[in-house]
């Protein structure tokens, strides 16, 4: 999350005159733009398309969580180079 605040793409809505703490505040997509990163783009996907918005917290959870075993899955799945794995691949390089 913090990448994708420092990227630009998310922002926290605005603490209000009692001050909220950071883990009680919204997480709002601020822009759409892909960030090249599949983990970080799959991450923006599914936080710009839950709504009503969730808390900093419960992104916190849910993306340290299962959500981290599927994005990596999706990663692997990603990585398939004319059948073989990226893996096998990069240690032909080195």
């Amino acid at each position: 999350m913090v990448e994708l605040c420092l990227r630009g793409r998310l922002e926290l809505e605005k603490a209000g005159m009692r001050r909220r703490g950071l883990l009680s505040r919204k997480v709002h997509c601020k822009s759409e733009l892909p960030t090249g990163d599949v983990l970080l783009d799959e991450a923006l996907k599914h936080i710009k398309e839950t709504h009503p918005p969730e808390t900093t917290q419960t992104w916190i959870e849910y993306l340290s969580g299962v959500y981290v075993c599927f994005l990596f899955f999706v990663f692997l799945s990603s990585c398939i180079y004319d059948g073989k794995c990226l893996y096998n691949y990069l240690n032909k390089m080195y």
